[in-house]
This record gives structure tokens, C-alpha cells and sequence, in this order.
């Protein structure tokens, strides 16, 4: 056990010594949730409209209809006269959007028929189709308005079009969003915990080749066996390490933001902080057997740089098919390494109950799929053609 310590320690101090690996290991999983947390918070200030804010709308014609404009500034806009060459202003993205009131439109009111109103956006430009969206929502809602006073003083009741109500109960505790939302954590943890091993992963094997250390570290008194269990718990040292500081980024993020605009999914408390980490740390020993199994075969740090690039993907596939299809926790997904891992973690922010044994046997298969990797690497150290 000593030996392997050694070893273990050796390939710390190293990589501790290697600015890059060591910026890999900290930088990246600190980065990677404010990277997300920015694209998220991005997205949704882009998206959302707030009908509380007052906002200026530009009009043409607005004469001719004095009650719409009344209702638009009830409504929270400012009305402000649209520039002569309006759809020129609008195509430059000088004006947002441009409602166009003509001249039908008190006639064919009056008469009951569709009163035609226009307006103008640029469906490319972001501020362009958040202002369309508002305006056309407060139009539709004062159409509705119309409609039923229409029918009231015809002495219809306005229910009678209405034969059959359908209520949406959504019974999850995130919705569609969240869902995308409670994903995306732990993908980003995960891939912070791939590259805090990554370089440290190069370095251990194909670097060593290429520097010409590994065959002097052959020859000492020590067991191939011991040597690559050493190397194997320094990669998951440095693995577990990007877990815990990826962990902490989203403490803070998720502190530094006002309470109202986070999701309540994102709760980062002492008990879901554990169970991320009780989920997590088989991964943990997953990731640095693969890792470790890759470096060995590979000859040079540019086919391992490839090959574990690569590698990356088999981690991003369960996050893309489960925003695409709800996977149930049948006995088969469970014991699945890596994507157990995801579903676990999607119920977990889904405030869902794990089972003892969904957690036991993802547990297990996951460490027992690391046991039979790092074997495998084993094997390969004991050949000679590891030094090719």
C-alpha cells in the first residue's frame, strides 16, 4: 500500500507542478457553471417579455382608433408617433415594431366585421420579436374583449362557444424548462470532473513515453499492478477534486443571483449537495479508470488528446437523449454506468424519491465497469509493448 501511495503522491506533486493541468483541474470546473449560468440567465432575459414595464410603442393612424390606444397605454405602453418612412426605420432596426391602425379599422368595427391592424417587425432581431410578441398578445387580448361585449349585448352568454374546457395540470415539480434546467448541472459537473483528470491522464502514460520516464519507472521494485493503481488514484484524486470545486461554483452562482430568478430546483442545500456527491464519486472512479485505460494503449500526447476528445462524447450522449425523450428508471438504465448517473441526478432535482436499490445498483455496476477497465489497463502495463 505504500507503493502505490508513493506513487499516487509522485503524480500529484507532477501534476501539480503542470500549470495547465492544474488550471484544468480548478479553472475549468469553476468556469464551466458561470459559463451556463450566464448562457441560462442570457436565454431568458432574451425570451421573457414583461407586460409590467412600460415600454414605447411606435403607431401610424392612432387618430382613427382612440379606444385601442387608450387600452395599449392601460396596458403599459407609451404611445409614440412612428417616423414617415416607418418600415425602413423598422428593416434598420431603428424602431423595434410599428403598429399600423388604417383606415377600415373603426369602420369594419362598427359593422362587426375583422377590423385589420398591421404591424411591422424584423423577425431576426431579438428586441424586434420580444416587442412584436407583447404587442400582438395585448392585441389578441383586446380582440377577446370586443368579442364578448359583442356577444353580451346581443344577449349571448359568451360560454356558449365554449363547449368543451380543457385544464392543463402539470403534476411535475419543474416543468419543461426546469427539466432542461436540472440537466444541465449535471452535465456541467460531470464534464468539469472529465477535464480535471484529463491532462493529468495524458501525462500519466503517453506523456511519460514521449518523455522517456516511464521505462526508468518499469524497472524499479514495484509491481505493474501497484504502478497503475497508483496512477489510477491520483487521476480520481484529481477527479473528485473538479467535483467538489464545481460543486462550489454553483453554490455561488446560484447565491449571487436574487432568489426570485432562480429555479427552485437549484437549491444547493447541505442534503443536495450530498446527494450529488453520494451519486457522483462512483463516476468519479469510472471516469479515471477510462481515462486511464485510454492514456495506456495510446503512443504520443497527441493521439491521447484525440482519443480522450473523443471519449468526451460517450459523457454528452445520455444529456442530449434525455432532453429529447424521458427515460424511466427501469432496472436496465440503472445499471447502466454513466447514464444512471444522469438519471439519478434528474430525480434528484426533481425532489423525486431514490430507491435504496436504484442507488445500490447504480453504485454498483458503475464501480464494477471501473474495476473491469482499470483490470484492463493492468493487463495492458503488463505487456512490454506498453513502452511503444
Amino acid at each position: 500500500m505504500k507503493q502505490i501511495f508513493a506513487i499516487t503522491k509522485k503524480e500529484i506533486q507532477d501534476n501539480l507542478r503542470d500549470k495547465r493541468s492544474l488550471g484544468f483541474a480548478l479553472i475549468y470546473p469553476a468556469a464551466f457553471p458561470l459559463y451556463l449560468a450566464f448562457v441560462f440567465f442570457l436565454t431568458v432575459s432574451i425570451s421573457s417579455v414583461d407586460f409590467e414595464k412600460e415600454t414605447d410603442l411606435h403607431v401610424t393612424g392612432q387618430e382613427l382608433a382612440p379606444n385601442l390606444i387608450q387600452y395599449l397605454e392601460q396596458s403599459n405602453f407609451k404611445i409614440v408617433e412612428a417616423p414617415e418612412d416607418f418600415e425602413n426605420s423598422v428593416e434598420n432596426l431603428e424602431t423595434p415594431v410599428v403598429l399600423e391602425i388604417t383606415d377600415d379599422f373603426g369602420k369594419n368595427l362598427r359593422e362587426g366585421l375583422p377590423a385589420p391592424l398591421k404591424v411591422y417587425m424584423t423577425e431576426s432581431d431579438n428586441d424586434s420579436d420580444k416587442a412584436y410578441n407583447k404587442v400582438r398578445t395585448v392585441l389578441q387580448r383586446y380582440g377577446r374583449t370586443i368579442d364578448n361585449n359583442r356577444l353580451q349585448v346581443r344577449g349571448i352568454d359568451i360560454n356558449l362557444f365554449e363547449s368543451i374546457t380543457v385544464e392543463k395540470e402539470d403534476v411535475s415539480t419543474e416543468g419543461s424548462s426546469g427539466r432542461a434546467q436540472g440537466l444541465m448541472v449535471p452535465m456541467a459537473i460531470i464534464i468539469s470532473m472529465i477535464m480535471g483528470a484529463f491532462y493529468l491522464a495524458i501525462e500519466v502514460t503517453a506523456g511519460e513515453k514521449e518523455k522517456h520516464t516511464l521505462e526508468p519507472l518499469l524497472t524499479l521494485p514495484i509491481s505493474r499492478k501497484k504502478l497503475v493503481l497508483g496512477k489510477f488514484f491520483a487521476l480520481l484524486a484529481f477527479c473528485l477534486l473538479s467535483l467538489v470545486v464545481a460543486i462550489v461554483s454553483f453554490v455561488v452562482v446560484f447565491e449571487l443571483v436574487p432568489s426570485d430568478k432562480i429555479p427552485d430546483i437549484f437549491n444547493f442545500n447541505l442534503e443536495l449537495i450530498s446527494k450529488i456527491c453520494i451519486i457522483l464519486i462512483p463516476l468519479a472512479a469510472f471516469i479515471s479508470a477510462l481515462l486511464m485505460l485510454i492514456s495506456s494503449f495510446t503512443k504520443s500526447t497527441k493521439e491521447a488528446q484525440t482519443y480522450l476528445g473523443f471519449s468526451i462524447f460517450i459523457f454528452f450522449a445520455p444529456f442530449f437523449i434525455m432532453m429529447w425523450k424521458t427515460i424511466p428508471a427501469i432496472t436496465a438504465v440503472v445499471a447502466s454506468p454513466i447514464i444512471s448517473q444522469y438519471k439519478l441526478l434528474d430525480m434528484v432535482f426533481k425532489d423525486e424519491t431514490i430507491p435504496a436499490s436504484s442507488l445500490l445498483l447504480s453504485t454498483g455496476s458503475t464501480l464494477l465497469c471501473a474495476g473491469a477497465l482499470l483490470g484492463l489497463a493492468i493487463w495492458l502495463y503488463s505487456k512490454d509493448r506498453i513502452l511503444e
